[in-house]
């Protein structure tokens, strides 16, 4: 948060004891030397030294707690000085992950008949607190938005954004709650729930987004929310303004929107056909975030499985992509195996050969990166650099740079 000012951490011994009155340089002894005996200098501080003491600290908080740390009330007073909070909540969406919007879960039998079972981790206790002290942000934010003016463009656009957030995390929350064995607790933060989901569905529906108003909030969230607007996708209505995000210029907004659009079921469709027209190298941007989609979940779902009726050329793609990206980030597979791999899937699916062109780019440049500072690194390289170079790939700008590196000889 901004406000305050920042200093070295071996600085707090310095400030403590100036705080405390420390005596005179001088007088800064240690017992061994006022009796006279032989002992080597006390070590001293920024400023030379402070007195001898032989306090302990057994415990989790220090005895010096009571003085050294302000009264009730003036943290949270200084905090909110510092940080508005509507600027506490303003990046909710880094919080909520784009799990939400397609949680993992395990499918009991085969066909489309069969029942699943969302997989949930029973929360710890500081995870709760955490969970709760981001509820109480972003409730700060909806009622002193909600008395604005209704044709307040960044008003109703963050309010938007406030109520979304609650959506999701009173959702999270009340399943947490329920798994903690809190189950009073659970229904009334669903109550919670549907009641933040219900005004954002009023509120977006009361927008025309072809009006001055309307063009005034997109603005307003491709600006502040950018990247960050897919939350609108858990309250109903809420693809519109995601889906005419994706106008926006910022190319990693941009990125972010189409793949929450993928990955809710709701919008897949529409989005694999706009995906279809991206450039290659955003392709495999968005395939990249969908991938990521589950990592917060390991062991039981460490990348996404995309599930989609038809045999468009971004599914079929992007089952071989995953091959990819799971040598790469989760087998730490040699670039042979997983390029070797990545050829015979991208042949067996029919795709094109700038496919396994932009396959490849993204498993180097990524590979490098991540070998650049190890023992292995130059062995990666040179694996890396003769494939691409017997497979007809030695046009790649990554080829050249790798050929700048090393000898593949």
């Amino acid at each position: 948060m901004p406000g305050g000012a920042r200093f070295a951490a071996d600085e707090l011994v310095e400030i403590y004891a100036r705080a405390h009155e420390p005596a005179p340089a001088s007088d800064a002894a240690t017992g061994a030397e006022a009796s006279g005996e032989d002992s080597p200098p006390a070590a001293g501080s920024m400023a030379d030294g402070y007195p001898p003491n032989h306090d302990r600290y057994p415990g989790t908080t220090p005895l010096y707690a009571g003085s050294a740390v302000p009264v009730a009330g003036a943290i949270a007073a200084a905090e909110a000085a510092a940080m508005p909070a509507e600027d506490q909540s303003a990046d909710c969406a880094f919080f909520v992950r784009l799990a939400a919007l397609d949680p993992p879960s395990i499918a009991l039998g085969e066909g489309d008949a069969a029942p699943s079972i969302e997989l949930r981790r029973v929360p710890t206790s500081a995870q709760i607190d955490r969970t709760f002290a981001r509820i109480s942000a972003v409730e700060q934010t909806v009622a002193p938005l909600a008395s604005k003016a209704p044709q307040a463009a960044a008003a109703s656009a963050d309010r938007l954004m406030a109520l979304a957030c609650l959506t999701a995390v009173y959702d999270r929350a009340a399943v947490d709650l329920a798994l903690a064995r809190s189950p009073a607790i659970a229904r009334a933060l669903l109550v919670k729930r549907n009641e933040s989901a219900d005004a954002g569905a009023k509120l977006l529906a009361s927008i025309d987004w072809v009006s001055p108003a309307g063009r005034g909030i997109s603005r307003r969230l491709a600006s502040r929310y950018s990247g960050r607007s897919w939350l609108l996708l858990v309250l109903a209505g809420g693809d519109v303004p995601v889906l005419a995000s994706l106008a926006d210029h910022d190319d990693w907004g941009r990125v972010n929107a189409l793949a929450a659009l993928i990955l809710f079921p709701d919008t897949r469709l529409r989005a694999l056909a706009l995906a279809e027209k991206l450039p290659r190298g955003q392709q495999i941007e968005v395939m990249h975030e969908i991938f990521h989609a589950h990592d917060d979940l390991r062991p039981w779902s460490s990348n996404y499985a995309l599930d989609a009726r038809g045999d468009g050329e971004i599914v079929r793609a992007y089952r071989v992509f995953r091959g990819v990206a799971w040598g790469l980030w989760e087998g730490a597979r040699s670039p042979d195996e997983v390029l070797e791999g990545m050829h015979r899937d991208a042949e067996k699916a029919g795709l094109d050969p700038t496919w396994e062109a932009a396959f490849a780019e993204y498993f180097a440049l990524n590979g490098l990166n991540l070998h650049q500072l190890r023992a292995d690194g130059p062995a990666f390289s040179r694996a890396l650099g003769r494939w691409l170079r017997d497979r007809g790939h030695a046009d790649l700008d990554v080829y050249r740079r790798v050929v700048a590196a090393v000898d593949l000889n």
